[in-house]
């Protein structure tokens, strides 16, 4: 019979509850949770805001290949690995005139437009990250601009803060103000290419997109597909804000304190099944490092898939 092992490794001393909630797989490995076939799926705002919420995708090799790739701010001094001088600079942000952490600037009819991104084929938009510049006042004049395959004008525009920080038409939490700035992942497919400028030199920014195969089947995002979509749009909102209605099943749990290099494990005789659902809860975070020094081990079937920091395995990043 299949079996599953949860471990949990404390390097530092803390209290620490672990719970498992276990859910029947799928056995339709054709199909999506929602019966839907996948070789029939168009990459489409639709498909993407829902695999947001089907956690079956998760456990699937994606319907169309990709790579995952990101436009940012990066220092552009920094352009050779060989060159230790350059390679390991740091500064990854705009603070003046003499500062081109971007793509290029472009003299519109909108006067100039500093250019963050600028992808060419088939992919999607599934996080930007927008700070501020002023950290004492979340405010900002820059409008931000999402050209989409080719066009002239852009399919997408408003001011870069009001736009992405869940308050205007995207909802929390798909948008949200974060640590001085402003987060969105919000899908933008695109069949050709998208381009992004903004009309202010830009601070810090983050753009996470996939590029697609150029078979790839991708519906573009339009203002008439994003209105077809607000009811999956707000279903997936209210979904992620409340994700422990989301699922049902067979709670399976551990509590404890452990000390220095103790560990818990948890055994679980499932059959044929799937955890669809891990949550884990220190009792202290006031030690900044905790979280990198409880570890996670997981064995499926005796063989072990997992040994991360608990950091790592629940992205626990700043922004």
């Amino acid at each position: 019979m299949p079996k599953l092992r949860y471990f949990v490794i404390v390097v530092l001393l803390g209290v620490l509850a672990l719970s498992v909630i276990n859910l029947t797989h799928n056995s339709e490995s054709g199909k999506t949770s929602s019966g839907e076939d996948r070789g029939a799926r168009l990459i489409s705002v639709k498909s993407l805001l829902t695999e947001m919420i089907d956690r079956d995708l998760i456990t699937h090799y994606p319907d169309a290949e990709f790579r995952l790739k990101q436009e940012s701010s990066y220092n552009r001094a920094s352009d050779d690995p060989q060159n230790p001088e350059t390679w390991f600079l740091n500064h990854d942000f705009n603070s003046n005139k003499k500062d081109k952490n971007f793509i290029r600037i472009e003299e519109t009819a909108n006067g100039n437009e500093w250019v963050l991104m600028d992808a060419k084929g088939p992919g999607a938009l599934v996080r930007t990250w927008m700070p501020w510049k002023n950290d004492k006042k979340a405010t900002t004049n820059s409008i931000i601009r999402f050209y989409i395959d080719g066009a002239k004008e852009p399919v997408l525009e408003g001011n870069m803060f009001e736009l992405l920080n869940g308050k205007g038409a995207i909802p929390f939490p798909l948008a949200h103000e974060s640590l001085r700035s402003a987060v969105s992942f919000y899908p933008i497919p695109y069949a050709k290419g998208l381009k992004i400028t903004v009309s202010e030199r830009p601070f810090f920014y983050q753009m996470t997109y996939r590029e697609y195969n150029k078979t790839a089947k991708v519906e573009s995002y339009s203002a008439a597909e994003f209105t077809a979509a607000i009811p999956l749009m707000e279903k997936v909102a209210k979904q992620l804000n409340a994700p422990y209605k989301a699922v049902e099943g067979q709670v399976n749990a551990i509590a404890g304190t452990l000390n220095n290099g103790e560990e818990k494990s948890l055994d679980i005789d499932t059959g044929s099944s799937a955890i669809n659902e891990l949550s884990l809860k220190l009792n202290d975070y006031s030690d900044k490092n905790i979280t990198r020094s409880v570890v996670l081990k997981i064995e499926f079937d005796g063989q072990q898939t997992v040994y991360t920091p608990i950091s790592e395995f629940l992205a626990l990043a700043l922004a």
